[in-house]
């Protein structure tokens, strides 16, 4: 069946300011990343960006829902997550439960990474790489526990494949969007909370663009 595309920006209002992990004792969330990485840097407390040329803020997720069929489900994805100086990028990646994490520690040192709360963390040497299953649907953060820190990747999981991140100037992009039915779009970030907005995308109008603003 037919189905059209939804892109827009999320942006902060004029004035806004994105907030910053709360810090703990040293001025990290947790314990400093271990040597030769580097120490505290202004990075590691802000996870969001905000671009100068409108505001618009980044990586923020987006996703749709009230569909009421998809007829061509996505297959599953790999998603690669790297630890480049013991800081795990990208800071956010929009799933879809069945997809795989591919995890590359490029730092010089070995690194414990997992999602919190898991019991099963593996330790992963210089170099190495491993694969996680996001078997899982909701908000879950993907961290270094029990030692040093190595940042921090918010994953969210959908149970459909209608839903992406935004890039750097909170610009987004959904395709496969079904036609002719009201649904709802949803901006989320922990730090920020969640806006959304109605939209429906008709038989004639294959493409809509939205703006989500965050006050």
């Amino acid at each position: 069946l037919p189905t059209g595309v939804v892109r827009g920006v999320v942006r902060f209002a004029e004035g806004a300011q994105p907030p910053d992990w709360p810090p703990r004792e040293g001025g990290l969330p947790v314990q400093p990343p271990p040597s030769p990485c580097s120490r505290a840097l202004p990075g590691d407390l802000s996870p969001l960006t905000v671009s100068p040329q409108g505001r618009g803020v980044g990586p923020v997720h987006v996703a749709l829902t009230g569909m009421a069929r998809l007829e061509n489900p996505a297959a599953p994805r790999e998603h690669v997550l790297k630890i480049e100086d013991c800081r795990l990028q990208p800071g956010l990646v929009a799933a879809k439960q069945g997809d795989t994490l591919k995890v590359v520690n490029e730092s010089k040192v070995g690194l414990l990474p997992g999602f919190q709360g898991s019991p099963f963390m593996q330790a992963l040497l210089p170099g190495g790489e491993r694969t996680v299953a996001v078997d899982f649907s909701g908000a879950r953060t993907f961290a270094c526990g029990f030692a040093a820190f190595c940042g921090r990747v918010e994953v969210i999981a959908t149970k459909h494949s209608l839903a992406t991140a935004t890039d750097a100037a909170g610009h987004f992009e959904i395709r496969g969007v079904p036609l002719g039915q009201d649904l709802v779009l949803h901006a989320w970030h922990p730090l920020l909370g969640h806006r959304s907005s109605a939209v429906r995308l008709e038989t004639t109008s294959k493409e809509v663009s939205l703006e989500l603003v965050v006050e």
